[in-house]
């Protein structure tokens, strides 16, 4: 199953459906903050999905667009913005775990190929739980950024997300919109 089930949320869709809204917010928050930390535009949006199965399918989903992305898909940045939702998620579930500045910190999460959607191992440039040594130090790093003085932004953007459910929010210069946030 793919939530852990406990009493509250076992018999109760709508709170599936909140719980599902969050992580979709914060993952979605943590690709486009990173986009907007490495000077990119970003449109970030996260809207609900029909499923009759809420226990085993996500219930909420998001994109992140990010303009003016290089075309070369070996460029370093693109992968810490692959990587950012899911280190985004991880702390907003697991907490700022010390562990997770370094790198064998995501050793076991980075092993299993649910951790990202295939897209995003896509542009990590990895097979879905088959990251490189890079990987980990990267993960490590973008953690380090979030759980730093990034976190009120990260929280703040994942809020607008929640705000104006389906609307595509654009995000740009990001010194003025981190500035802002904090």
């Amino acid at each position: 199953m793919r939530h852990r089930i406990n009493r509250r949320m076992a018999n109760s869709p709508s709170r599936i459906m909140a719980y599902d809204r969050r992580l979709a917010a914060i993952h979605e928050a943590g690709h486009a903050l990173m986009g907007l930390h490495l000077g990119f535009d970003v449109d970030a949006w996260i809207h609900p999905r029909k499923t009759d199965r809420p226990l085993d399918e996500k219930t909420w989903r998001g994109h992140v667009t990010i303009r003016n992305m290089p075309e070369d898909t070996s460029d370093p940045r693109i992968r810490a913005i692959a990587l950012a939702g899911m280190v985004a998620e991880t702390l907003w579930k697991c907490g700022h775990d010390e562990d997770r500045i370094e790198p064998y910190g995501w050793e076991d999460l980075l092993l299993d190929e649910d951790s990202m959607s295939f897209s995003d191992w896509r542009l990590a440039g990895c097979e879905p739980g088959e990251p490189d040594d890079d990987l980990y130090e990267l993960a490590a790093e973008v953690a380090g950024l979030f759980m730093g003085d990034l976190w009120p932004v990260l929280t703040n953007l994942s809020r607008t997300l929640m705000t104006d459910i389906g609307e595509v929010h654009s995000f740009t210069n990001a010194a003025a919109r981190i500035q802002q946030a904090a």
